[in-house]
């Protein structure tokens, strides 16, 4: 949890610090809370940045941190990631038509899972396509709500595990056997709120 936390400074120190650097171009920043409380609770935290490369195009980066828990299954897991992506947009004269995206993205992810069976860390590297649409929300042409869909496909790898037994299991198991890594899809809701510096 400690690595996570660090992490997760040092990815918003840097993108702060590379916002402050680009100021007075074509800058966006996007943020995205949620938490519900119940015996499942979740919780999303996103944050993001967007430079704007051409009137079509622009560069998306996303820093997020995931964590939900089942209070009575005593399980819990926490993702912290980032994505980096390449928007394309419609520009259109027609209203209805403009500020449709599109975007082929990487996605890291790391993942830090407790159960009653087991516990486990691991990393997931891919690569996804997002869609969408820019809907702005002010006269001033500053703020806006970005919402779209996306799915990342790659591959999850474990780097440490550990079974969970009721009962003292034989001693010729190794309860720390890695498991093998796998493919998988991750999917991606996207809803984040901006302001255009």
């Amino acid at each position: 949890m400690k690595l996570l936390n660090s992490c997760w400074i040092t990815i918003l120190f840097a993108l702060l610090v590379f916002t402050k650097l680009c100021s007075g171009q074509q800058n966006t920043i996007k943020a995205m809370a949620g938490f519900i409380i119940s015996p499942y609770s979740f919780a999303i935290l996103s944050i993001g940045y967007e430079r704007q490369l051409t009137r079509h195009s622009a560069v998306d980066l996303n820093c997020f941190a995931f964590a939900d828990a089942d209070i009575i299954e005593s399980e819990s897991k926490a993702m912290l990631g980032v994505s980096l992506g390449y928007r394309f947009y419609s520009v259109s004269e027609k209203g209805w038509l403009d500020n449709f995206w599109a975007s082929p993205y990487f996605l890291y992810s790391h993942v830090d899972s407790h159960a009653h069976t087991s516990e486990y860390r691991g990393n997931f590297l891919g690569i996804g396509a997002s869609v969408g649409r820019r809907i702005v929300i002010a006269n001033n042409n500053k703020w806006i709500v970005d919402i779209g869909f996306g799915m990342a496909y790659g591959k999850f790898s474990y780097y440490y595990f550990k079974r969970i037994y009721d009962f003292e299991p034989e001693e010729s198991v190794d309860i720390y056997k890695l498991p093998e890594p796998y493919f998988r899809w991750i999917p991606r809701p996207i809803i984040q709120v901006g302001y255009r510096l």
